[in-house]
């Protein structure tokens, strides 16, 4: 059944894209763990001394404890946040901006009320054309996610009473005739890699630690480096990244 609301005209999404865009790069961080889990495994099985036999099983223990900890963790993060809409919900007013700190740019949701709280929300394409301000229903307390006009924003991290550093962009009062366009091209797929991609930047120093603890060579680093690169692109998906 379609809504009417503040964001015009929408049908049920079975799957919010928060969660599809989180299984997606779990999806991807597991694939690679597991190329690189069984070219280490074959290392293992073909080595004849020692030390080569150790740095092989180092690479196979790795990316294993790297799988386990997304998957728990994007789990856990997962099922606490679609619980959160089951607890009674109140209604209030307002705004979202956008704060960039560091590489990371995030969409928060801003309350009118006093004291003011901030929460952080992952993206939704709905987010470029809300108002400022507009009227909530949140659910929950230091967790809380948003409801407006049936559509579910989940939190992507705790509430906070103090204003988030860094630097800040604030939806207009209402959004103007190019702002449903921007809202689709943000949502792809593509766009949302583009914006996540700058975190890729940390992954060769990575790769680079983990070959001076392990002396494992080149192939220890590409290893070491692609497992840290897709994890990279998990960690922004969990954290919430915002590609408008």
């Amino acid at each position: 059944m379609d809504e009417i609301g503040v964001f015009g005209k929408r049908g049920r999404v079975a799957m919010p894209r928060p969660l599809r865009h989180g299984l997606a790069t779990t999806a991807l961080v597991l694939v690679v763990c597991g190329a690189v889990a069984a070219v280490s495994g074959y290392s293992l099985a073909t080595e004849r001394t020692p030390q080569a036999a150790g740095r092989a099983l180092s690479g196979l223990i790795y990316p294993a404890l790297i799988a386990v900890v997304v998957v728990a963790v994007g789990g856990w993060v997962w099922l606490r946040r679609v619980l959160l809409f089951r607890r009674p919900g109140r209604v209030c007013r307002l705004r979202r901006v956008r704060i960039q700190r560091g590489l990371l740019v995030r969409s928060w949701l801003e309350t009118q009320e006093s004291p003011r709280c901030w929460i952080p929300v992952f993206f939704e394409p709905e987010l470029v054309t809300l108002p400022s301000p507009a009227t909530a229903r949140l659910h929950g307390k230091r967790l809380a996610a948003v409801e407006i006009d049936g559509v579910r924003l989940y939190p992507s991290g705790r509430l906070r009473t103090t204003q988030p550093l860094g630097r800040r962009g604030d939806n207009p009062a209402l959004p103007d005739e190019h702002a449903p366009a921007r809202a689709r091209t943000a949502a792809r797929w593509p766009r949302q890699l583009r914006v996540d991609s700058v975190l890729l930047v940390t992954a060769p120093i990575v790769g680079l630690f983990w070959v001076f603890l392990d002396d494992s060579g080149v192939f220890g680093w590409l290893g070491a480096t692609a497992v840290t690169a897709f994890v990279a692109l998990w960690w922004a998906a969990i954290r919430g990244s915002d590609p408008s």
